[in-house]
């Protein structure tokens, strides 16, 4: 039995690390629930949806007898967290469409400024 999963991190550039910041500030994630009825206007996720620090999802999910799993590469797991670097009210959004036609382009764009404003409050 495995008690315990050594992979190496993939790294991956990002703002808090590339620009050297600690302790930025963090906001509450607006799709938390905090209730345990919601209302209509009530974000839809309770809290144990949420991604826990730590987690993460290794690049192969199959795995053969004798197979080590120990130089498989891991990633962090991607989804809503507890927390967000960024306020919600202060956010603007804007959606670029270059190019050709796209068919099926204006669902993906009503569906993107649907989930900005009601979801995520942008």
């Amino acid at each position: 039995m495995m008690t315990r999963i050594v992979c190496p991190f993939v790294k991956v550039n990002n703002l808090i690390v590339d620009l050297q910041v600690h302790n930025p500030r963090t906001y509450p994630c607006p799709l938390v629930a905090h209730a345990t009825k919601r209302r209509k206007d009530e974000p839809f996720l309770m809290p144990e949806a949420l991604v826990r620090p730590g987690e993460f999802v290794i690049q192969n999910c199959v795995f053969r007898a004798g197979q080590n799993i120990e130089t498989e590469k891991k990633f962090m797991r991607a989804g809503p967290r507890a927390s967000q670097y960024f306020d919600p009210r202060s956010v603007r959004a804007d959606i670029v469409c270059l190019g050709k036609v796209c068919p099926g382009i204006n669902n993906i764009i009503r569906e993107l400024v649907i989930l900005l404003k009601e979801t995520y409050r942008v």
